[in-house]
């Protein structure tokens, strides 16, 4: 299981995109991402999820993103993506 930062935004996005990928890299099968440690997460956060989600489609490794905060969620839910996280 992968655990993220507390915070995920535009500064460090990508660097939270490169953990991802290489989690879904080394893992055999699916990957489950806990999100319950996040306390903040922007819409460049947001992007760095769906395209880790995007990129386990790819490499037929299901990711499954595994309790996200209000926050998170609701930000999703605005953005009209959360079909595309959870």
């Amino acid at each position: 299981m992968t655990t993220l930062p507390e915070r995920i935004g535009m500064d460090n996005a990508k660097f939270v995109l490169q953990q991802l990928l290489a989690g879904i890299d080394q893992a055999d099968t699916e990957v489950t991402v806990d999100l319950s440690t996040i306390t903040h997460c922007d819409s460049a956060g947001i992007a760095a999820l769906i395209e880790a989600k995007s990129y386990a489609l790819r490499q037929q490794k299901p990711l499954t993103y595994s309790a996200p905060p209000s926050q998170l969620r609701d930000l999703a839910v605005f953005l009209k993506v959360e079909a595309l996280l959870f």
